[in-house]
């Protein structure tokens, strides 16, 4: 288990390096005081799981944006109990989990575990999506609107992945709930519809021969085609 804990003071960052290290053993815990700190090392360092300090105020939350969009990994907000979280505002900036002070190791473990137990992105299968100017490289994950390279995290790629493997089909909420949050996330449609939204501003569609991504009240979402091509 290797962790960046961003923006926590030393004795929080202390009871979750020692939670970490009883639920996995040799655990590696990395510190980053601030925001550029934090980029600067997930720039060159893997980690699996980023857990980050914040305030419940909007300019708290949006301070975490920078983080989730530089992680290819789950982000977990750890906060102040009193402090109330707009879940669809901490949705949009990407985290995935809250962790509630005063912390215990069990808590620390059992959101860790949660974020983590979501099934991984897709294995690479190799062939490509094209549909006008999005193109969909698997095999290398390289998404690409009219030549021009999008920047999309692990979970909105596993969410791209889903909708141009089924072009075209309206899949369920339920069924993209769990490819790519997992079972135990089928009823929350209020994080994917957020998700979703964040993916469409990122491959914007729209006019002829173009694609669409497009939910469907009480049924679910399908990205739209008229023409597409699929290589092996």
């Amino acid at each position: 288990m290797r962790a960046l804990l961003v923006a926590l003071d030393l004795p929080t960052a202390s009871d979750i390096g020692a939670a970490l290290e009883q639920a996995w053993p040799g655990s590696v815990v990395s510190l980053a005081a601030t925001i550029d700190d934090a980029r600067a090392f997930l720039e060159r360092e893997h980690v699996d799981v980023v857990l980050l300090g914040g305030s419940a105020a909007d300019g708290g939350l949006q301070l975490c944006a920078d983080v989730c969009d530089s992680a290819p990994v789950p982000v977990l907000l750890v906060m102040e109990r009193r402090g109330l979280v707009d879940r669809v505002r901490a949705a949009q900036l990407g985290i995935q989990g809250v962790l509630w002070r005063p912390l215990t190791p069990r808590a620390v473990a059992a959101g860790v575990r949660a974020v983590l137990s979501a099934p991984a992105t897709p294995s690479d299968p190799a062939g490509t999506f094209a549909a006008g100017p999005l193109h969909v490289d698997y095999e290398s994950r390289a998404v690409t609107v009219d030549g021009r390279v999008i920047d999309l995290t692990a979970t909105e790629y596993r969410l791209l992945y889903h909708l141009t493997r089924n072009a075209n089909s309206v899949l369920a909420y339920e069924t993209l709930l769990a490819k790519v949050w997992g079972r135990r996330h089928v009823a929350d449609r209020e994080m994917l519809k957020v998700h979703i939204d964040r993916l469409t501003l990122k491959i914007p569609g729209g006019g002829q021969g173009q694609h669409a991504i497009v939910k469907h009240a009480g049924l679910g979402v399908v990205l739209r085609v008229s023409i597409s091509r699929v290589g092996g």
